[in-house]
């Protein structure tokens, strides 16, 4: 049994809807301080429909248990179904006994008639069920404008994203000369049910180093078009980074990120940090991929941001989000593009041995102790590295009697810690590498832990034919 109260508003510059709310709370209950509304948004009628008047409605209500007048019975038969759809409930009636009256009311919200439907074909009728809580604190039984703005500012959002594109919502998209005023994609037709976007996430690039991570990002954020407004809302930039062991958290690496730097215009609309400081004198182009077609793409990267104090052979995240102004007419608020767009994973180390330069490859921790804090929970998720590796090596490991307990070739620019189960439970398989390190899980080529130890090893330079030999110990 509903205790409700019901209402409608028929006006298509604010809403066309029918609505119900909670009259008065029962004994055991404190009543619910909400409204809950049928509302009409729109309808395509087949072409050639001279019939369909666009946002024209008709509202009706009956008791659920019928009653003596016409009005509060249920229709029977189609021919009374027809009839209650095609006409609203008579006006004295609405405001004598329907309207701000508790009942255990039923209610019907309709739009036609249509002229026509081919076979074989549809058209098409929208609504939305949208809710609002009561604005105030007027008692439940109150309805009026002022209660209902809630309500209203709900069901104006549901009418801006199904309208979309179509600004003057006459089902029309509308030209001025060759370019149109509406078709804000270009794809030559009104796209509805759009909602408030923020702007593209900027495409980023990482270069690791010792201690130190380069982050680049073009300016493609700064070009984005708000659907809803129409307008480049672009503000700015906000920076995450995660932290010393995050990979290894429950919640995972991207959850643990945090805000470490922001940057915006300089507008009297947030700190007013300006863009300059990251801005590159010259910007740098490089020919990428683009995110969504995969073809070949011109990408200039406009801002650099050094990440200084880091700790090589740990993994860390970056990514960079872009945010805009929000809209206070709308009263909406800045929306920021997903970190998930454009984060990556990065593990900071030295860079390929120069040509020229002295081999001198070196490994860490050393010596390396069971359950280092990178390290996993099994025997499988541990690791060191081999670092300053030139860029195309071949790295060999051997006990103190010189037997052979591992090898493996390292390819700088293609190294991606694939072959250790590390990597492959803590990363997402495209963690970015300096090109000099080189990680080793400590389990030897006859599939068996390491013991402890003094352990010798030679690294090749497969480009020129040198060779560096060092040692480590393991302590278990």
């Amino acid at each position: 049994y509903q205790d409700v109260g019901v209402g409608r508003v028929d006006n298509p510059d604010t809403a066309q809807m029918i609505y119900a709310y909670e009259y008065n709370g029962s004994a055991n209950y404190t009543g619910a301080e909400s409204y809950v509304s049928l509302v009409y948004l729109g309808a395509k009628p087949q072409r050639g429909d001279d019939l369909y008047e666009l946002g024209k409605i008709t509202t009706n209500w009956w008791l659920f248990s019928g009653g003596n007048e016409d009005w509060q019975r249920a229709p029977s038969d189609e021919a009374s179904r027809y009839q209650r759809m095609s006409e609203s409930i008579e006006d004295d009636v609405y405001w004598n006994d329907v309207f701000r009256n508790r009942n255990n009311f039923m209610n019907l919200i309709s739009t036609g008639p249509f002229e026509r439907i081919a076979p074989d074909s549809s058209v098409n009728v929208v609504f939305a069920v949208v809710c609002g809580k009561k604005f105030g604190t007027a008692p439940t039984s109150s309805d009026n404008a002022v209660t209902r703005r809630n309500l209203v500012e709900n069901v104006s959002w549901a009418q801006r994203a199904y309208h979309g594109e179509d600004s003057n919502r006459n089902g029309v998209l509308d030209f001025l000369g060759s370019d149109s005023s509406e078709d804000v994609n270009g794809n030559g037709r009104l796209d509805r049910y759009i909602l408030p976007t923020p702007p593209d996430a900027p495409r980023v690039k990482v270069i690791p180093g010792s201690g130190t991570v380069t982050l680049m990002w073009d300016d493609s954020a700064e070009e984005s078009i708000d659907f809803i407004s129409k307008q480049k809302d672009f503000e700015g930039y906000r920076v995450y980074r995660s932290f010393l062991g995050s990979d290894r958290e429950d919640t995972g690496i991207f959850d643990n990120m945090q805000l470490v730097h922001e940057y915006d215009l300089i507008n009297d609309r947030f700190y007013d940090t300006g863009l300059e400081s990251v801005r590159m004198e010259t910007p740098l182009v490089e020919i990428g991929s683009d995110p969504f077609t995969g073809l070949p793409d011109t990408i200039t990267y406009r801002y650099q941001l050094q990440i200084d104090n880091l700790h090589n052979g740990w993994q860390y995240a970056f990514a960079v989000s872009a945010f805009d102004s929000g809209d206070v007419k709308l009263n909406l608020p800045s929306l920021e593009s997903s970190r998930l767009q454009n984060v990556i994973l990065v593990s900071p180390g030295t860079p390929p041995r120069q040509p020229g330069s002295n081999l001198q490859v070196g490994v860490y921790p050393n010596p390396y102790r069971t359950g280092a804090i990178w390290d996993g929970g099994f025997e499988r998720e541990r690791k060191l590295h081999f670092y300053n590796l030139p860029r195309n090596c071949e790295v060999r490991i051997y006990t103190i009697a010189g037997d052979l307990v591992d090898s493996f070739e390292h390819r700088g620019d293609f190294y991606r810690g694939e072959d250790i189960l590390w990597y492959q439970n803590f990363s997402e398989g495209n963690t970015v590498f300096p090109g000099g390190e080189h990680a080793w899980d400590l389990v030897t080529d006859s599939d068996q832990a390491i013991a402890t130890g003094l352990y010798l090893f030679t690294v090749k330079d497969n480009d020129t034919g040198e060779v560096h030999k060092g040692k480590f110990v393991i302590i278990k």
